[in-house]
């Protein structure tokens, strides 16, 4: 007579890796060694594909060949975004979820006259920022709140695309009071024709008709036109 045989085949999932032994053969009735289920490092173990619940397992008095996998799952984690009263953010305010390993993008928009003074954060590697929009990597679960201040001046930069196209210019002078309206001239080159105003003030609406080469804009922000 010869004893029968069995292989034990334990595979990794996405996410994962198989410490101990992943292929195995053992004579009918005897037990194979341990190998163990581990997760990488934004994610958790769930289950083997039989059922079995526990990252360790050791398969005993064998009696067929077993063939499993080893499902695994990305970790969740929150990004509770604060509020201040001066401004609000995007996304808004509150509780976001965010898969581990991905990149987070939070943009602070301050009120008529205030400006983001930093970020305050539980993660080190970004509290105190003053980047806007903010991105960094989720690892952990973390807290994000903006800190807007009351700001009285504001500068205005003017460029032109090309920069042969003109020479854009306004009236008065830099930094100016929060509010002012500004005069500001397109200036086109004798041989290039004037086309818009592009920048976040159009974007916002602080620029009385981007399409005018000599047209106004309201200073309650810093503005690159």
């Amino acid at each position: 007579f010869a004893i029968q045989q069995f292989t034990l085949t334990y595979t990794a999932g996405a996410g994962g890796s198989i410490d101990g032994t992943s292929f195995q053969t053992v004579n009918c009735g005897s037990d194979g060694s341990q190998v163990t289920a581990e997760p990488g490092y934004c994610y958790n173990f769930v289950d083997w594909s039989d059922g079995v619940l526990t990252a360790s397992r050791t398969d005993t008095n064998v009696q067929g060949n077993i063939n499993v996998t080893a499902n695994f799952a990305i970790k969740q984690f929150t990004l509770d975004i604060g509020s201040d009263p001066n401004g609000t953010t995007t996304p808004a305010a509150g509780a976001h979820q965010y898969a581990c390993g991905s990149d987070a993008t939070v943009t602070a928009n301050p009120d008529t006259c205030y400006v983001l003074a930093y970020w305050s954060s539980s993660n080190s590697s970004i509290n105190g920022s003053v980047d806007n929009p903010i991105i960094f990597t989720i690892y952990d679960d973390y807290d994000l709140t903006p800190v807007f201040v009351y700001s009285d001046y504001f500068t205005l930069t003017l460029e032109a695309d090309p920069l042969a196209g003109g020479a854009p210019y306004f009236d008065g002078s830099n930094p100016f009071g929060c509010g002012t309206t500004v005069n500001i001239y397109g200036n086109p080159d004798p041989c290039y024709d004037f086309l818009n105003w592009t920048g976040t003030a159009v974007d916002l609406g602080k620029v009385t008709d981007p399409d005018a080469a000599d047209t106004t804009v309201t200073m309650d922000g810093d503005y690159t036109l």
